[in-house]
Parts: C-alpha cells; structure tokens; sequence
C-alpha cells in the first residue's frame, strides 16, 4: 500500500515538474513573438530609412527589413549588449540570412546611427528646445 502511495506522488510530481517546464516553454515562446510583434511595429514606421538603407546597399527591402527586425528582437531580448554578445548575435544575423558580417553591422549601424529621417530631427528639436527652455527657467531662479 505504501508504495502504490509513494509510486502516485511520484508521478504527481513528475506530471508538475512537465507542467512548469511546459509553462516556461510557453512563456518564453510568447515572449519572443511579442518581441518579433514590437519590432514589426517599430519598423513600420521606419519605412523610408529602410527604404534608403535597401538602396544604399543593393539589397532588396524585404531582406533589410528582416534583419532589422532581427536585431530589435535579440536588442530587445538581451537587455545589457556587451561587445562580445554583439558580435555573437551579429553573427547569428549573417548565419540567418546569408549575408557578411560586414554588411550586417553595415545596415544597423546606418539604421541606428546615421539614418535620421524629417521625423527624427523635428522631434530631436522638440526635445532640444524643451530642455533648452527648462535649462533656461532654472537658471532665472537662481538669481
């Protein structure tokens, strides 16, 4: 009798063990399908940089688009990026779609740091001008 009791708990227990691996497993596959959706969502509105970087590059949009959405994703995913994990997931990137190294850290790097598109330098004004005017009213009431 003990151990038809003792065979019973152990299977309760390997059945919960499964069932907090499965969900795990769920959470982190929702997590990166909410990541591939933020990404989408943010290069949707990206579509003239994308569009420039494709021309600049001689690759065609789509393919651009697919890399930039995979680096927000492994961006997005791996909160701190240290030079040696960079290059791993830029690595990755080029494994994936068949593309150098080079060309892929060519296309993020136009991407994030020299594409600046009307929107990016009028809400860069914005900010500007609002940091300049807060700048301004702080230092009249020291005096």
């Amino acid at each position: 009798m003990k151990s038809i009791i003792l065979l019973i708990l152990t299977i309760l227990s390997l059945n919960s063990c499964s069932h907090k691996k499965e969900k795990k497993i769920i959470s982190k596959s929702h997590k990166v399908a909410d990541s591939y959706s933020q990404a989408d969502s943010e290069l949707e509105f990206e579509n003239e940089k994308i569009t420039l970087i494709s021309i600049i590059h001689g690759i065609p949009k789509d393919s651009v688009h697919l890399i930039l959405r995979d680096y927000l994703v492994k961006n997005d995913l791996s909160f701190d990026i240290e030079s040696k994990f960079a290059e791993k997931f830029i690595d990755t990137i080029s494994k994936n779609r068949k593309m150098s190294k080079r060309k892929i850290a060519s296309i993020i790097f136009n991407f994030k740091y020299e594409m600046l598109t009307k929107d990016d330098i009028e809400q860069d004004i914005i900010e500007n001008n609002e940091d300049f005017r807060k700048d301004d009213r702080e230092s009249e009431d020291q005096y």
